[in-house]
């Protein structure tokens, strides 16, 4: 997982589409490629696995990832910019 996060990935790495599809909609995967305030690598993770490959429903679970991922940090963000209006 380590390797797809970094920009060395060659691509070459063998997977059972629906376990990974189930590792990341659990978010095991965010987890562990993840540190406390940083999901750089995941997101790069998820990026390259949409990129590379042609498995439709993978995909679609990487989309869904990556847009909960947006949708999370605008809601931070807006929540953050209401409470600067607010002082």
């Amino acid at each position: 997982m380590e390797e797809a996060a970094n920009d060395s990935y060659d691509g070459k790495i063998l997977y059972n589409e629906l376990v990974l599809i189930a590792l990341i909609e659990q978010e095991y995967i965010k987890a562990e490629l993840s540190s406390k305030n940083d999901d750089s690598k995941y997101i790069k993770f998820l990026q390259t696995l949409l990129s590379s490959n042609k498995r439709v429903k993978l995909q679609e679970a990487c989309c869904r990832q990556i847009i909960k991922f947006f949708e999370k940090r605008d809601e931070e963000h807006n929540i953050a910019h209401k409470d600067c209006k607010d002082e």
